[in-house]
């Protein structure tokens, strides 16, 4: 939906917001010169690297990298989708968003998303009001038995359906109807033979929210040994059960900084896990981890521990989380596992062990380093050349996988040292696709050509495109970068009040989106109050070496063909602006 959001207005949207009041709402900001700094908050930061810009409206840590501008640093800190992003901006600005997406379609759409999630919060409110009433007591008393305290049945707003029918959400007593359509839409009902049922029928109910406490969906619990156990809302437009993790809200709700997550197979795992005080553990939806998943939980924090039941399926699920976690394994990115005795699981074995040692088992998780050498070692002897190419052949396919150089590196040492290579580089360079030096960060080599000199400035500094005197004499030269660099000119000067923030938000959905991200973050050494003749300067350079090249070309076809009367006077002139430089 997002790209059919005009770029026009998103500029707006971020010509509106102050990047240092909107971090500062949520850091403390220190002024220092005309950058304000701080404490990173996307790394472990000792001392402040992370610096916020009034004028270029742009933020850069010089420690982890980070970098982007009000849109950018939303997303990553409030762990926000780029829709949502908007949305946040546009009730900060108090705008509409629909007043900003143009497509009629997307319009109807999105306000119909809206509704259904109004309905399921008034189903949450029917259910959980059922729970406390006479055909509710069956599940109270079966929450009750399985150590489930009142508060955590409130806090987690547990319910229970019991009503067959979709009658039930009409009552003109009570005043209260809901639209038939928005139920069978929402996964609530179900039509069979022209008659509507509760899908949740005689269930307990766990409703589950996304990060910002919608409801889109509803996890049911049978109590009279109907099958599934467990049931799941449907596939709906407010509910994709690959996204979905259980108790995600309520660990919003309830830590202000989210050190590491724990993630269990079930509702009642995480809500007991809760109840002791281990509240910062989520699940998956009786489904197995996704990908979507992992980068979530790692959106929201850089420590993963999973924690499955202790008997061979909790082992197998372990294996496929580490084989599916490894390519989101950044080096500031830490993977760990709980084994639980067997036969247990989180929910029966904290009431049996309590807190403190349960907690002991998470504080000595086991490293995904140690689970992956062991799974892979398995009934292989390694003292046999034949038996270390096998394990070799098993375990450097899933490392390749990695994106953390360091953590990469690391493994390759492990992987030497256990099959006798005393170079881990040689193995590195054996088996990896490029023979490259994977120690050395290609960012670290950049040079500082005219034309990237000349980029970064203006993408730093937008004003720049005034000075820039006309007509540009260089348009037509064939030089690398030229054309990247005009369309950076040509839009600094359609947007002539546009910063730096603004100016990366046009490249977002496009494969240019990072280099201008890159470049707006370099530093080209230079003081203030001489960026100015810098950039012309660089300007001047740039012309004399494209009117040298026009030249070298011209010259070489005159003794090779001769030149026309055009082509003569673009010489001549050629030599006249190179005579004055």
């Amino acid at each position: 939906m997002f790209k059919k959001i005009s770029k026009n207005i998103i500029s707006e949207l971020l010509a509106k917001t102050n990047i240092v009041e909107l971090i500062q709402s949520k850091i403390i900001l220190k002024k220092r010169g005309k950058e304000f700094i701080t404490k990173c908050p996307f790394h472990n930061d000792n001392n402040p690297s992370f610096t916020v810009s009034y004028e270029k409206q742009f933020y850069y840590c010089f420690g982890c990298n980070a970098h982007g501008n009000a849109i950018d640093f939303l997303m990553h800190y409030d762990n926000l989708s780029f829709l949502e992003t908007i949305e946040e901006l546009s009730t900060i600005h108090g705008l509409q968003i629909y007043k900003i997406i143009p497509n009629q379609i997307n319009n109807i759409r999105y306000t119909y998303k809206n509704e259904l999630y109004n309905t399921m919060q008034k189903i949450s409110k029917i259910y959980v009001n059922n729970i406390n009433q006479k055909p509710g007591k069956v599940a109270l008393q079966y929450l009750y038995n399985r150590g489930i305290d009142i508060n955590l049945i409130k806090f987690f707003s547990i319910g229970y359906v019991s009503q067959l029918t979709y009658n039930c959400f009409n009552d003109s007593q009570k005043k209260m109807s809901v639209d038939k359509l928005k139920l069978i839409d929402s996964g609530i009902i179900f039509d069979k033979k022209g008659c509507c049922y509760n899908r949740f029928y005689k269930r307990i109910i766990f409703p589950i929210r996304d990060k910002r406490g919608r409801i889109g969906g509803f996890g049911g619990r049978s109590l009279h040994n109907v099958k599934p156990k467990y049931l799941n809302s449907p596939e709906t437009i407010i509910f994709k059960k690959k996204y979905q993790l259980y108790g995600l809200y309520e660990v919003f709700k309830t830590n202000n900084k989210i050190h590491k997550l724990l993630v269990v197979e079930g509702y009642i795992d995480v809500i007991m896990l809760f109840q002791f005080n281990i509240n910062y553990a989520v699940a998956t939806l009786g489904t197995s981890l996704t990908s979507e998943n992992i980068q979530t939980l790692f959106r929201i924090t850089d420590t993963i521990i999973y924690c499955y039941d202790g008997d061979s399926a909790g082992r197998i699920a372990a294996w496929k989380a580490l084989k599916l976690s490894l390519p989101y394994l950044y080096d500031n990115k830490i993977l760990k596992f709980i084994f639980l005795p067997e036969g247990e699981d989180p929910d029966s074995l904290i009431q049996k062990e309590g807190q403190i040692t349960f907690e002991s088992r998470i504080n000595n998780a086991v490293p995904m380093s140690k689970f992956l050498f062991k799974k892979l070692q398995h009934n292989i002897n390694l003292n046999y050349i034949e038996e270390k190419s096998y394990f070799s052949t098993q375990i450097i396919p899933l490392i390749q996988k990695i994106p953390g150089k360091i953590i990469k590196i690391l493994l390759f040492k492990k992987l030497s040292d256990k099959i006798g290579i005393v170079n881990d580089v040689q193995l590195r360079c054996l088996f990896l696709k490029k023979k490259a030096n994977i120690y050395a960060d290609k960012l670290t080599n950049i040079k500082y050509t005219t034309i990237k000199i000349l980029m970064s400035l203006l993408v730093q500094n937008p004003w720049l495109v005034n000075s820039i005197p006309q007509p540009f004499k260089f348009v037509h030269f064939k030089m690398p970068g030229v054309p990247f660099f005009l369309e950076l000119l040509n839009l600094c000067m359609k947007y002539s009040y546009i910063n730096t923030g603004q100016l990366i938000e046009f490249y977002r959905p496009s494969k240019k989106f990072e280099i201008v991200k890159k470049i707006a973050k370099w530093d080209n050494m230079i003081v203030n109050n001489q960026i100015e003749n810098v950039f012309l300067d660089a300007l001047t350079d740039l012309c004399s070496k494209g009117l040298e090249i026009r030249q070298e070309n011209l010259i070489i076809k005159e003794r090779a063909q001769g030149l026309d009367k055009k082509e003569k006077i673009e010489l001549w002139n050629i030599n006249k602006e190179l005579a004055k430089v």
